[in-house]
Protein backbone atom coordinates (compact mmCIF):
# COMPACT_ATOMS: atom_id res chain seq x y z
CA UNK A 1 0.00 0.00 0.00
CA UNK A 2 2.47 2.13 0.82
CA UNK A 3 4.13 2.26 -3.13
CA UNK A 4 0.41 3.54 -4.51
CA UNK A 5 0.41 7.00 -5.92
CA UNK A 6 -2.07 9.10 -4.51
CA UNK A 7 -4.67 8.60 -7.61
CA UNK A 8 -4.28 4.74 -6.63
CA UNK A 9 -4.92 5.94 -3.07
CA UNK A 10 -7.65 7.66 -4.11
CA UNK A 11 -9.36 4.80 -6.40
CA UNK A 12 -8.65 2.36 -3.80
CA UNK A 13 -10.98 5.10 -1.49
CA UNK A 14 -13.53 4.98 -4.04
CA UNK A 15 -13.69 1.00 -4.23
CA UNK A 16 -13.96 0.22 -0.82
CA UNK A 17 -16.06 2.72 -0.01
CA UNK A 18 -18.51 1.61 -3.02
CA UNK A 19 -17.97 -2.06 -1.51
CA UNK A 20 -19.03 -0.74 1.90
CA UNK A 21 -22.24 0.62 0.08
CA UNK A 22 -23.01 -2.94 -1.33
CA UNK A 23 -23.26 -4.36 2.06
CA UNK A 24 -25.44 -1.48 3.85
CA UNK A 25 -27.85 -2.26 0.82
CA UNK A 26 -27.83 -5.84 1.64
CA UNK A 27 -28.32 -5.22 5.06
CA UNK A 28 -31.39 -2.90 4.41
CA UNK A 29 -32.83 -5.86 2.26
CA UNK A 30 -32.47 -8.17 5.15
CA UNK A 31 -33.38 -5.88 7.96
CA UNK A 32 -36.41 -5.42 6.01
CA UNK A 33 -36.81 -8.94 5.91
CA UNK A 34 -36.30 -9.40 9.53
CA UNK A 35 -38.69 -7.09 10.31
CA UNK A 36 -41.33 -8.70 7.67
CA UNK A 37 -41.07 -12.57 8.42
CA UNK A 38 -39.47 -12.37 12.06
CA UNK A 39 -41.37 -9.24 14.24
CA UNK A 40 -39.39 -6.09 14.91
CA UNK A 41 -37.25 -4.88 18.32
CA UNK A 42 -39.57 -6.20 21.28
CA UNK A 43 -41.51 -3.73 23.16
CA UNK A 44 -41.07 -4.74 26.81
CA UNK A 45 -38.31 -6.52 28.68
CA UNK A 46 -40.43 -9.87 29.23
CA UNK A 47 -40.99 -10.03 25.35
CA UNK A 48 -37.26 -9.74 25.06
CA UNK A 49 -36.19 -12.06 27.78
CA UNK A 50 -38.87 -14.81 26.50
CA UNK A 51 -37.90 -14.62 22.37
CA UNK A 52 -34.07 -14.98 23.39
CA UNK A 53 -35.10 -17.78 25.52
CA UNK A 54 -37.52 -19.75 22.81
CA UNK A 55 -34.81 -18.82 19.82
CA UNK A 56 -31.89 -16.96 20.60
CA UNK A 57 -30.93 -16.50 16.31
CA UNK A 58 -34.80 -14.57 16.05
CA UNK A 59 -34.36 -12.91 19.26
CA UNK A 60 -30.80 -11.64 18.19
CA UNK A 61 -31.98 -10.96 14.80
CA UNK A 62 -35.34 -8.73 16.54
CA UNK A 63 -32.64 -6.80 18.78
CA UNK A 64 -30.74 -6.12 15.48
CA UNK A 65 -27.72 -7.76 15.94
CA UNK A 66 -26.59 -7.20 12.00
CA UNK A 67 -26.90 -3.35 12.91
CA UNK A 68 -23.79 -3.61 15.36
CA UNK A 69 -21.76 -5.53 12.98
CA UNK A 70 -22.73 -2.99 9.90
CA UNK A 71 -22.81 -0.05 11.37
CA UNK A 72 -18.86 0.61 11.18
CA UNK A 73 -19.17 0.72 7.86
CA UNK A 74 -20.52 4.25 7.45
CA UNK A 75 -17.20 5.03 8.41
CA UNK A 76 -15.72 3.87 5.17
CA UNK A 77 -18.70 4.96 3.11
CA UNK A 78 -18.40 8.90 4.42
CA UNK A 79 -15.37 9.35 4.47
CA UNK A 80 -15.22 8.26 0.74
CA UNK A 81 -18.16 10.70 0.16
CA UNK A 82 -15.97 13.21 1.80
CA UNK A 83 -12.79 12.87 -0.29
CA UNK A 84 -15.16 12.88 -3.14
CA UNK A 85 -16.89 16.22 -2.38
CA UNK A 86 -14.51 18.16 -0.56
CA UNK A 87 -13.94 20.33 -3.45
CA UNK A 88 -17.28 21.29 -3.58
CA UNK A 89 -16.81 22.84 0.27
CA UNK A 90 -14.29 21.67 2.17
CA UNK A 91 -15.58 23.17 5.28
CA UNK A 92 -19.36 21.81 5.06
CA UNK A 93 -18.00 18.22 3.68
CA UNK A 94 -15.62 18.54 6.90
CA UNK A 95 -18.14 19.67 9.11
CA UNK A 96 -20.78 17.41 7.63
CA UNK A 97 -18.52 14.23 7.79
CA UNK A 98 -17.09 14.86 11.61
CA UNK A 99 -21.34 14.91 12.68
CA UNK A 100 -21.73 11.82 10.65
CA UNK A 101 -18.82 9.97 12.47
CA UNK A 102 -19.58 11.61 15.83
CA UNK A 103 -23.49 10.13 15.39
CA UNK A 104 -22.03 6.34 14.82
CA UNK A 105 -19.30 6.68 17.56
CA UNK A 106 -22.41 7.29 19.82
CA UNK A 107 -24.70 4.71 18.27
CA UNK A 108 -22.31 2.04 18.86
CA UNK A 109 -21.44 2.98 22.55
CA UNK A 110 -25.40 2.51 23.44
CA UNK A 111 -26.73 -0.38 25.14
CA UNK A 112 -28.31 -2.94 22.49
CA UNK A 113 -27.99 -6.62 21.78
CA UNK A 114 -25.24 -7.81 23.86
CA UNK A 115 -26.55 -6.21 26.94
CA UNK A 116 -29.91 -7.76 26.80
CA UNK A 117 -28.26 -10.97 25.44
CA UNK A 118 -26.27 -11.05 28.92
CA UNK A 119 -29.52 -9.71 31.39
CA UNK A 120 -31.54 -12.87 29.61
CA UNK A 121 -28.91 -15.58 30.45
CA UNK A 122 -29.01 -14.16 33.92
CA UNK A 123 -32.41 -14.07 34.61
CA UNK A 124 -33.35 -17.63 33.21
CA UNK A 125 -30.39 -18.60 35.23
CA UNK A 126 -31.11 -17.04 38.36
CA UNK A 127 -32.25 -19.42 41.58
CA UNK A 128 -34.55 -17.69 43.46
CA UNK A 129 -37.28 -14.56 42.39
CA UNK A 130 -35.18 -11.72 43.84
CA UNK A 131 -32.07 -12.57 41.60
CA UNK A 132 -34.79 -12.38 38.76
CA UNK A 133 -35.87 -9.34 39.21
CA UNK A 134 -33.08 -7.64 39.87
CA UNK A 135 -31.81 -9.01 36.24
CA UNK A 136 -35.67 -7.89 35.25
CA UNK A 137 -34.98 -4.54 36.77
CA UNK A 138 -31.31 -3.89 34.94
CA UNK A 139 -32.98 -4.69 31.56
CA UNK A 140 -35.15 -2.07 32.22
CA UNK A 141 -32.86 0.59 32.55
CA UNK A 142 -30.87 -0.84 29.56
CA UNK A 143 -34.49 -0.62 27.21
CA UNK A 144 -34.72 2.93 27.86
CA UNK A 145 -31.04 3.65 26.66
CA UNK A 146 -31.23 1.53 24.39
CA UNK A 147 -30.54 1.91 20.08
CA UNK A 148 -33.94 2.89 19.88
CA UNK A 149 -35.18 4.71 22.84
CA UNK A 150 -32.11 6.34 24.62
CA UNK A 151 -31.10 9.85 24.11
CA UNK A 152 -27.72 8.87 22.98
CA UNK A 153 -29.49 7.04 20.09
CA UNK A 154 -31.86 10.21 19.51
CA UNK A 155 -28.67 12.32 18.92
CA UNK A 156 -26.88 9.94 17.33
CA UNK A 157 -29.53 9.96 14.59
CA UNK A 158 -30.02 13.74 14.16
CA UNK A 159 -26.32 14.31 14.27
CA UNK A 160 -25.92 11.27 10.96
CA UNK A 161 -28.75 12.47 9.23
CA UNK A 162 -27.94 16.05 9.29
CA UNK A 163 -24.63 15.67 7.73
CA UNK A 164 -25.86 12.97 5.35
CA UNK A 165 -28.07 15.61 3.96
CA UNK A 166 -25.43 18.74 3.87
CA UNK A 167 -22.92 15.86 1.55
CA UNK A 168 -26.30 15.22 -0.30
CA UNK A 169 -26.82 19.18 -1.10
CA UNK A 170 -23.12 19.43 -2.12
CA UNK A 171 -23.79 16.36 -4.11
CA UNK A 172 -25.67 19.30 -6.42
CA UNK A 173 -22.33 21.11 -7.25
CA UNK A 174 -20.42 17.97 -7.86
CA UNK A 175 -19.85 16.70 -11.03
CA UNK A 176 -18.93 13.31 -9.66
CA UNK A 177 -22.77 12.87 -8.39
CA UNK A 178 -25.87 12.74 -11.14
CA UNK A 179 -28.63 15.43 -10.22
CA UNK A 180 -30.81 12.12 -9.04
CA UNK A 181 -28.32 10.95 -6.56
CA UNK A 182 -28.07 13.89 -4.92
CA UNK A 183 -32.04 14.59 -4.86
CA UNK A 184 -32.54 11.07 -3.51
CA UNK A 185 -30.43 11.67 -1.01
CA UNK A 186 -31.88 15.05 0.30
CA UNK A 187 -35.06 13.57 0.28
CA UNK A 188 -33.70 10.07 2.25
CA UNK A 189 -31.91 11.51 4.62
CA UNK A 190 -34.77 14.63 5.02
CA UNK A 191 -37.08 12.07 6.01
CA UNK A 192 -34.95 9.97 8.09
CA UNK A 193 -33.78 13.05 10.01
CA UNK A 194 -37.52 14.79 10.05
CA UNK A 195 -39.09 11.43 11.30
CA UNK A 196 -36.43 11.49 14.07
CA UNK A 197 -37.66 15.19 15.08
CA UNK A 198 -41.96 14.59 14.97
CA UNK A 199 -40.71 10.90 16.87
CA UNK A 200 -40.75 13.00 20.05
CA UNK A 201 -44.50 14.65 19.53
CA UNK A 202 -45.88 11.97 16.97
CA UNK A 203 -44.57 8.76 17.00
CA UNK A 204 -47.21 7.16 14.64
CA UNK A 205 -46.48 9.70 11.83
CA UNK A 206 -42.97 9.56 12.43
CA UNK A 207 -43.07 5.66 11.65
CA UNK A 208 -44.56 6.40 8.58
CA UNK A 209 -41.71 8.80 7.86
CA UNK A 210 -39.18 6.03 8.69
CA UNK A 211 -40.89 3.88 6.39
CA UNK A 212 -40.66 5.93 3.40
CA UNK A 213 -36.92 6.27 4.03
CA UNK A 214 -36.17 3.21 4.60
CA UNK A 215 -37.78 2.50 1.09
CA UNK A 216 -35.38 5.39 -0.58
CA UNK A 217 -32.49 3.90 0.84
CA UNK A 218 -33.04 1.01 -1.09
CA UNK A 219 -33.05 3.52 -4.59
CA UNK A 220 -30.21 5.46 -2.54
CA UNK A 221 -27.07 2.69 -2.00
CA UNK A 222 -27.14 1.65 -5.54
CA UNK A 223 -27.04 4.99 -7.01
CA UNK A 224 -23.77 6.00 -4.68
CA UNK A 225 -22.09 2.37 -5.41
CA UNK A 226 -22.40 3.07 -9.04
CA UNK A 227 -21.05 6.39 -8.79
CA UNK A 228 -18.48 5.32 -6.27
CA UNK A 229 -17.76 2.42 -8.76
CA UNK A 230 -17.11 4.67 -11.74
CA UNK A 231 -14.55 7.65 -9.51
CA UNK A 232 -12.63 4.67 -8.76
CA UNK A 233 -12.07 3.81 -12.55
CA UNK A 234 -11.86 7.39 -13.89
CA UNK A 235 -9.37 8.33 -10.92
Amino acid sequence: MENLTPSENRALAYKLGAWSCVILMAYSLATILVVTLIGGPPQSVDECFSMLKENRINGLLRLDILTMFVMPFYYVLFYTLYTSLKNANVTLSRLSTLFIFAGVTIFLSAPSVFSYLRLSDGYWQATSEIIQSQFHAAAESILASDIWNGTGSRISGLLIQTGAVILSILMLRSSSFTKLTAYIGILTHGLDLLHIIIGFFMPALANGLMGAAGVLYLLWFPLITISLFKLSKST
